[in-house]
């Protein structure tokens, strides 16, 4: 988590473009493509045996402890800046509060493949959200992307929204779809606030704050009675998602975008649904059906349309 470009619709901070890829650059699209891609099939595994709001507020928690760890071992201040504090208070109940229970939410009840196809509809919705609110224009382009986007959608949502009394239509849905939208609204919010404290310092106390709202459902809904029957590899996946997911794939995104720029890192928003798709058949038996293939296809392209993937293309063949 960090700040975005005001026209990309990503959750980035603001870099220079860089003309060339370090080696390490693809060693750390490979981690977020492997740590991010199987965080959809892992919470789908977890969520299965583990309250819901115990596993998100464990998450939110483990996660904001590694990378105040990490800052201070950095040698970074840990206090949050006095004026920002209402603002980060604002940050997080969209980027942590509702984003944690709003996905694990959807993946109670949706396959996690198509749950992680769904998500990453957000940088749509960040588009919507920038032209309408934050005075940003969107070209033509754009727009056919978002227009694919919301295809992808009905395409993937088709059979869902067929049974309107299943879980899927009335649960399912709307939270995968509420979740990418609070992470746009999030993320263009952080933009606009621009914090002065580094962005682990930043995104650790966002955890904190935003995991008390959840700390408390947890307490008022879930109980004990699970800890005597939990197995253990539905523990491991949920520390696997709270450590590999929300600290160290964070760290290694923001450390992509130091030593490249935004238009490299885009692929990954590109490869993640991918990889979480295989993921999803190699923990859970997942299996694509034409609907999954259509839509994942409309996603992706909606996705190289709105988002910067052009200049890494013309890199490779040449440009400059």
């Amino acid at each position: 988590m960090s700040t975005i470009t005001p026209d990309d619709g990503l959750y980035v901070p603001p870099v220079a473009a860089t003309k060339s890829v370090p080696p390490q650059a693809w060693l750390l699209l490979a981690f977020l493509a492997i740590v991010w891609g199987s965080m959809w099939p892992l919470i789908k595994l977890a969520v299965s045996e583990i309250p819901l709001m115990t596993l998100r507020a464990s998450s939110a928690y483990i996660g904001a402890t590694i990378l105040f760890g990490v800052a201070a071992a950095m040698g970074h201040s840990l206090k949050p800046a006095r004026g920002e504090i209402g603002r980060m208070i604002l940050c997080s109940i969209f980027l942590i509060t509702l984003w944690l229970i709003l996905s694990a939410t959807a993946l109670s009840v949706l396959p996690a493949g198509r749950t992680a196809l769904l998500a990453y509809t957000m940088p749509f919705f960040a588009l919507v959200l920038g032209v309408l609110f934050f005075r940003e224009t969107a070209s033509r382009g754009r727009l056919i992307g978002v227009g694919l986007g919301l295809a992808a959608v009905a395409v993937l949502s088709g059979d869902a929204l067929a049974d309107l009394n299943g879980a899927a239509a009335r649960i399912g849905i709307p939270a995968v779809l509420g979740a990418a939208l609070t992470w746009a609204i999030g993320s263009k919010l952080q933009i606009a606030f621009r914090f002065s404290i580094p962005l682990t310092v930043a995104n650790g106390w966002m955890m904190m704050i935003g995991g008390i709202p959840i700390v408390g459902l947890a307490l008022y809904l879930d109980g004990g009675q699970w800890i005597d029957t939990v197995s253990a590899p539905a523990l491991a996946a949920a520390f696997a998602v709270a450590v590999m997911s929300q600290a160290l794939g964070f760290l290694a995104w923001t450390t992509l975008l130091k030593i490249t720029d935004i238009a490299f890192a885009s692929i990954a928003i590109l490869v993640v649904p991918i990889t979480s798709l295989g993921f999803s058949f190699v923990f859970l038996g997942e299996v694509l059906d034409t609907r999954d293939m259509i839509g994942m296809a409309l996603l992706l392209l909606g996705l190289a349309t709105v988002l910067p993937v052009k200049s890494v293309l013309r890199r490779f063949l040449g440009g400059r």
